[in-house]
This record gives C-alpha cells, structure tokens and sequence, in this order.
C-alpha cells in the first residue's frame, strides 16, 4: 500500500487517539518508531506513547512489567 492511499486511514486513527482511544494512540507511537507508513519520527512516537498512557496509574503501570 502506498503511503499516499493510507493517508484517510492515518488520519481516522490519529482522531481516534487524539479523542482518546489509548490502542490507537499506542498504535501510532509503534508506526512512528517503526516507521510504518509514516516517516520515522521518535518524537513523535513518544508523544503518542505517553497520550497512550495518559491516566494510567502506577499500579496499572506496575502490573504491565509483570507481562
């Protein structure tokens, strides 16, 4: 797919965490680091991986290590 035809679906999904919808903020922060249909930007995958975790406690933080 080229990055031009994925534009629509990028631009849904960054309204969705941007409204948000952690698995979607969580889902741009990987494509930005990754660089999956987007330029590779680690600013920006750490702004969407922080909103990811935005009013998460640190108890729920704490259990993620135990993944």
């Amino acid at each position: 797919m080229e990055l031009e035809s994925f534009r629509p679906e990028l631009l849904k999904l960054k309204r969705k965490a941007q409204a948000g919808d952690k698995a979607a903020a969580m889902d741009l922060a990987r494509r930005y680091l990754n660089g999956n249909f987007v330029k590779i930007d680690e600013e920006e995958a750490k702004k969407w991986a922080l909103k990811a975790f935005e009013g998460t406690s640190d108890e729920e933080l704490d259990d993620l290590t135990y993944l």
